[in-house]
Order: structure tokens, then C-alpha cells, then sequence
């Protein structure tokens, strides 16, 4: 009787031990958006995590970056997302030529699209990485608010 209590109580413990390794450590993080034209196309939104860092704010076939495509046309634009807690930075545009990519003015030009970065900083001479939009992603409820403008 003893041995089948233990192995049940082993069992309860690894099941305890799964649940809370699988979702003790996870955020909620909801996506405010901002300068919106609705009617223009939809908000493409990318979320990347620290281990895409070095490939921000371009989507390559990298794991981890979480790709959001929002109808423009929902006023206000948000959105909530589960991600394990971390550091995360997050870019998007207003695809109005519905091409899906960030249109700029000639190869290497300023976009021509209105776009925004997490923590709403877009640096001036040089694109944007990784360090100017981090932020941290915790247990609970997160929130980044993103105004999009050219």
C-alpha cells in the first residue's frame, strides 16, 4: 500500500512540476497601437525575442519572431499575446501598399510608410536595433503602446 501511495505522489509531483515549468513563467503582453488611417491596409506587427536580436527590426526565418497582421480598419488597434517572460522588441507599419514589406523612398531611403518601434523611440541618421526597442516581459499583464508615424 505504501508503494502505490509513493508512486501516486511521484506522478502528482512530475504533473505539478510540468504544468508550472509550462506556464509559471509566461506574460500577457497586449499591443496598443496608434495613428492608424483606417481604410490605408493592415498593421503587420513583429515580435522578437532577445535570441532574434541581431536580424531587428528585419523578419528573417528565425525561430521565435511572432508575426501579427491586424485589420487597420479596428479602432482602437490592440491585441494580447502570451509570451515566456523575457526580453523583447517589437516593430511595425502600416502596409499600405499591401506588399508586405516596409516601403522607403529609394534603396536605402526613409520609409514611406508610417511605422513605430516598442517603447516608441526611432532613432534619426541610422536605423533602428535591437537595444532601442527592448523591453522586459514579466509574469502578469504587460503592455507596449506603438504610435505609428513616417
Amino acid at each position: 500500500m505504501l508503494m502505490s501511495l509513493l508512486g501516486w505522489q511521484r506522478r502528482l509531483a512530475i504533473a505539478a512540476i510540468f504544468f508550472q515549468s509550462t506556464y509559471a513563467f509566461a506574460g500577457q503582453l497586449k499591443i496598443d497601437i496608434e495613428g492608424v488611417t483606417p481604410g490605408e491596409g493592415v498593421v503587420l506587427v513583429a515580435i522578437f525575442p532577445e535570441a532574434a536580436a541581431s536580424s531587428f527590426p528585419i523578419v528573417k526565418n528565425e525561430n521565435g519572431i511572432k508575426l501579427l497582421s491586424l485589420d487597420g480598419n479596428k479602432q482602437p488597434l490592440s491585441t494580447t499575446v502570451t509570451l515566456p517572460n523575457g526580453n523583447y522588441a517589437i516593430s511595425a507599419f502600416e502596409d499600405r501598399n499591401h506588399d508586405g514589406a516596409l516601403a522607403l523612398n529609394g534603396p536605402y531611403g526613409s520609409p514611406s510608410e508610417p511605422w513605430g518601434l516598442s517603447n516608441n523611440r526611432k532613432p534619426r541618421n541610422r536605423g533602428p536595433i535591437f537595444g532601442d526597442a527592448v523591453f522586459s516581459v514579466g509574469d502578469g499583464q504587460n503592455t507596449q503602446k506603438i504610435r505609428l508615424g513616417l
